[in-house]
């Protein structure tokens, strides 16, 4: 699946208090990670085919920490068996009107892409202001 990849630059002021600063900053991402995560579980949603529903219910964020990076990893998942195989392979869904529904987690991706980084920086700068350190 491929990934999305952005930029982002926090302007510091003098009133920063410099102790925990790198603390502060990898809360920042790991909130600003957590909004455009879940962003991304309401949008891939809307590409999930539904048949009994439980394949878009069990739609969930997971947050991992990570033991040499600074911000933890932050996933949307689908954690029920045939997930990975609803996501891979384009089934035909007579009963729902539509041939596929496959991708449903690339395709918003894909399509949104530029906004998650948007997202992301906004609400990592949000963080910080709220917090003072800019």
């Amino acid at each position: 699946m491929p990934t999305a990849e952005g930029a982002f630059s926090v302007s510091v002021n003098a009133n920063v208090k410099v102790k925990g600063l790198k603390n502060r900053l990898a809360a920042g991402a790991e909130f600003a990670l957590k909004r455009v995560a879940e962003r991304l579980l309401v949008d891939s949603q809307a590409f999930v085919p539904v048949l009994t529903g439980a394949l878009k219910d069990s739609g969930t964020i997971e947050v991992q920490p990570t033991l040499r990076q600074a911000v933890s990893i932050v996933r949307v998942l689908y954690p029920i068996d045939y997930a990975e195989r609803q996501h891979e392979v384009p089934y035909n869904h007579p009963s729902l009107g539509f041939y596929g529904a496959a991708k449903y987690l690339q395709k918003p991706l894909e399509l949104f892409g530029n906004f998650y980084q948007r997202l992301f920086a906004f609400e990592m700068e949000r963080y910080i202001e709220l917090r003072g350190d800019v």
